[in-house]
């Protein structure tokens, strides 16, 4: 009996029809190609490697990048914690009134959930959206922790999306010594920022 690979030739094997690099760069530097991705992708140059090269630099330097229809789409969901500093997080979220449900609270961290699906989605600033998933997910903590949620809108702006394209080292101690990352090696105590 012959088995279903053994049927098989080489003169029979169809691997269908080549992905564009297009469509192969959108689905490992991006969340995938949106509507006019690829489109934008071919007026980059003449030739697949000039379209590359020049994708690349764009993502490279995500403040080049024109966002602003995706800040409206955070704006207009009327996210309030996204942009607050680390002090007023924690004086407002941690330290604030409680609610019943723990909403307060967790607000921050319920807020950035949110604004990170839609920026995989609605981003042109894919490469950072990208990587910042990779680095959150590297230097992982868990964000539902009591404490570690009220800062978790910091912890994504200040501490992963702030060293996203910088210095690995910088991004490591800054990883290393922020609040929610001792909290999540249990050591409160030698963190200064008063709980």
């Amino acid at each position: 009996m012959r088995s279903p690979r053994q049927e098989l030739s080489a003169s029979s094997f169809d691997p269908g029809p080549l992905l564009s690099l297009a469509v192969i760069v959108m689905n490992r530097m991006a969340f995938g190609p949106g509507p006019d991705d690829l489109g934008r992708f071919e007026s980059l140059g003449a030739t697949d490697s000039e379209r590359l090269e020049k994708y690349v630099e764009q993502q490279l330097h995500p403040e080049t990048v024109d966002d602003s229809a995706l800040e409206r789409r955070l704006i207009a969901q009327g996210f309030t914690t996204l942009y607050k500093s680390r002090d007023q997080l924690w004086n407002e979220h941690a330290r604030g009134p409680r609610s019943a449900d723990g909403n307060v609270r967790y607000l921050p961290l319920y807020e950035v959930e949110r604004a990170t699906l839609a920026r995989a989605i609605y981003s042109e600033r894919q490469l950072l959206e990208v990587l910042t998933d990779f680095w959150h997910n590297h230097f992982n903590i868990n964000a539902f922790d009591y404490w570690i949620a009220p800062l978790w809108a910091h912890q994504d702006r200040e501490i992963i999306r702030a060293n996203v394209f910088g210095n690995f080292r910088k991004m490591l101690e800054d990883v290393g010594t922020s609040f929610p990352m001792l909290v999540y090696l249990d050591k409160r105590q030698q963190h200064s920022f008063g709980a």
